[in-house]
């Protein structure tokens, strides 16, 4: 969720030229040699890749389980590269590759080896725990009772079962399921108090342990306003909606899995995009880590809790964020840490987050919501337990905290996503009072943009968070699936997302992350769905009368 300069991307892309010459056909490069990083695992795979040779039609891959000896064909190919499928977890596996010119096979890279990890067995699913409720008012009268839940994703996952009484300790009856992580409660009453539980549920129906229960109080009707014998109640037409085009590009919705199947991707989360390195992040619950796609939307490797290649997986992968070098940042509220990732999905370290020292915390676990990393490698992770932002130094050492005390405007109430702007600025989605809030990098209250609501320039329970490089801030509304631009410096509602013909908005499901990257490309996570869709944005907005919407 970092804004990159142009200075940044021209230096990235340089040490990719440079890192990367060794992996292009034609490229000149001494024979017999692997290319610089390979052979690795990516997913349980072994990529295999080498220098061209002079002359050859194919190369022969060979493997073998003995060092130095034992080897037998693997297969063949036309190209410089290779993607071993089979290898089983646990073992060490050694390769040669031979060239073949003029029919004969001439070595061309000496022996290589790489070591893939056991498989873990997947844990368990988790308790899942209610994180918000909001209440929807319809132009009718009528009300709902939205909820918004976390957690719970494990083995042989397939949704949510949501519970409702009207007492707090009994009584309780299955309202609906789910397989994403929010639900909307039609059937209430105003006036009345209602609690909730949800659990998680299996492909065998097996259920968790229920959440602890959540109070929402529908608030009674309000007084009808009074009008005169023989006169008619005023209607007041709101404005002309500034709106924005889009063209859907294309959409990301399989990757492939350790064993080289193509699959459906399941619970999207979040994304980001490094345009230097020219990789496409997505956050997948349900494979419990990042899916790495290139800017095509064309799916390359996969990076679990122990980095690309391993099996240990996060139990509920959440927030997402890119730091200097392109280094990858991922949070998830169940494990209380910050994974840090080099660009080919490497783990570089694990940083734990305590929350102690907070006042009434001390015997807690940090839920660790999102996150953002500025420019100098600080880090900032969104708390849902102490409603606070934490900030680290890029050791992981904690060097700040706000939002959780002081005047009630500073302070957040439910924090989630979160950005850092092009001046170092903090925003952050106050999702339980449905805005956005921003700090200066010292933590210092600025500003609240929006307020909650339905109509052009509201929000309600927000979720996604996206910063440009023009002062723009996108924040996706999670309730009413739509997407609304601000200025970042005034909080002015700037303007809606609508569709190509600008009659209405994309077809949205529930949005999770967004991300606009130097291109004005949009890429919105759909959680119900289960994919990501990539769109063009427009140069010019659009003023769409509210008649003909």
């Amino acid at each position: 969720m970092n804004w990159t300069v142009d200075l940044k991307k021209t230096f990235y892309t340089l040490i990719l030229i440079l890192a990367f010459a060794a992996m292009t056909p034609g490229v000149s490069l001494a024979a017999g040699s692997w290319s610089q990083g390979f052979p690795k695992v990516a997913d349980q795979n072994v990529m295999l890749q080498w220098a061209p040779v002079k002359g050859a039609t194919d190369y022969v891959i060979y493997r073998s389980v003995e060092k130095g000896k034992g080897y037998k064909k693997l297969s063949s190919a036309k190209a410089t590269h290779y993607i071993d499928s089979k290898p089983a977890s646990g073992k060490t596996y050694y390769y040669k590759v031979a060239a073949v010119v003029g029919g004969k096979e001439t070595e061309a890279a000496p022996e290589s080896s790489v070591s893939l990890q056991v498989k873990a067995a997947e844990k368990a699913m988790t308790t899942p725990n209610i994180a918000g409720a909001h209440i929807k008012e319809a132009p009718d009268g009528t009300v709902s009772v939205g909820l918004r839940y976390e957690g719970g994703y494990g083995k042989g996952f397939v949704g949510f079962n949501i519970y409702r009484s009207e007492s707090k300790g009994a009584g309780y009856a299955m309202v609906g399921s789910t397989s994403g992580d929010t639900y909307e409660d039609k059937d209430v009453v105003r006036g009345k108090t209602y609690f909730y539980y949800v659990t998680a549920v299996d492909d065998k129906f097996n259920e968790t342990k229920p959440s602890a229960a959540y109070q929402v109080d529908v608030p009674a009707p309000s007084a009808a306003p009074v009008v005169k014998p023989g006169e008619q109640p005023k209607v007041v037409s709101p404005p002309p909606t500034p709106m924005r085009k889009t063209k859907h590009l294309f959409t990301i919705d399989k990757y492939r899995d350790e064993t080289g199947k193509e699959v459906p991707l399941e619970t999207t989360i979040d994304v980001v995009v490094d345009e230097a390195v020219g990789h496409i992040y997505v956050v997948s619950g349900v494979y419990g880590g990042v899916l790495v796609y290139d800017m095509e939307g064309r799916f390359q490797f996969g990076i679990k809790k122990d980095g690309a290649g391993g099996s240990t997986r996060y139990t509920a992968a959440r927030g997402l964020a890119l730091g200097p070098a392109g280094l990858i940042y991922v949070c998830a509220p169940d494990d209380s840490v910050v994974g840090v990732y080099e660009i080919d999905g490497r783990l570089k370290k694990m940083i734990n987050v305590d929350i102690s020292d907070v006042e009434g915390h001390q015997n807690d676990k940090a839920r660790l919501v999102d996150i953002a990393v500025d420019n100098d490698g600080n880090i900032y992770v969104a708390d849902m337990v102490s409603s606070s932002i934490i900030v680290l130094d890029p050791n992981g050492k904690a060097i700040d905290r706000f939002g959780y005390k002081g005047e009630t405007k500073a302070k957040v109430n439910g924090p989630s996503w979160c950005a850092i702007d092009k001046d170092g600025n903090f925003l952050v989605v106050d999702t339980n009072s449905s805005v956005v809030k921003a700090y200066n990098a010292k933590g210092k209250y600025l500003r609240t943009i929006s307020r909650k609501g339905d109509l052009a320039g509201e929000l309600d329970m927000p979720a996604g968070l996206a910063v440009t490089g023009k002062d723009e801030v996108f924040v996706a509304s999670g309730v009413t699936p739509n997407i609304q631009a601000f200025n970042i410096k005034t909080g002015a509602f700037l303007y809606a997302i609508c569709n190509e013909k600008c009659d209405g908005p994309p077809s949205y499901s529930i949005i999770r992350g967004i991300y606009v990257d130097s291109k004005d490309r949009l890429y919105v996570t759909e959680s119900i769905l289960n994919r990501v869709d990539v769109y063009q944005l427009g140069e010019q907005s659009f003023a769409v009368p509210p008649e003909k919407k």
